[in-house]
């Protein structure tokens, strides 16, 4: 039975290329119903785990050991290209600070002005 439950999960992909020449990963076979049903299958899925979308929590990448060694001031950020926020993970309640639940984060990682 297990053979057969993986033989019938098995998605075969496309690889086509696009104008900029990128290689894109389509599903072949799929139409909107079959896409339709497995959200739907993923969602109760997650329903049934008690998982719920929040935002990630970011942490600089500092050790005990680096945060002797930081000067601390009034700075402001400002990004040129987005932000750091708007990611969101899955998790339970109360697991806020879980460690796969945190996004760590660089000084100067992407682009932006310090003033």
């Amino acid at each position: 039975m297990s053979a057969r439950i993986f033989i019938e999960c098995t998605r075969h992909l496309a690889i086509s290329e696009d104008e900029t020449r990128e290689k894109i990963a389509e599903p072949v076979g799929l139409n909107k119903s079959t896409v339709a049903t497995i959200e739907k299958t993923l969602q109760s899925y997650v329903d049934r785990l008690d998982l719920k979308s929040y935002r990630a929590v970011h942490k600089p990448r500092l050790t005990a050991i680096h945060r002797k060694s930081v000067v601390w001031s009034d700075e402001l950020r400002f990004y040129v290209e987005g932000s750091n926020r708007g990611k969101r993970v899955l998790r339970k309640e109360g697991e806020h600070y879980d460690e796969r639940n945190i996004i760590s984060t660089v000084k100067c990682g992407d682009g932006g002005a310090m003033v």
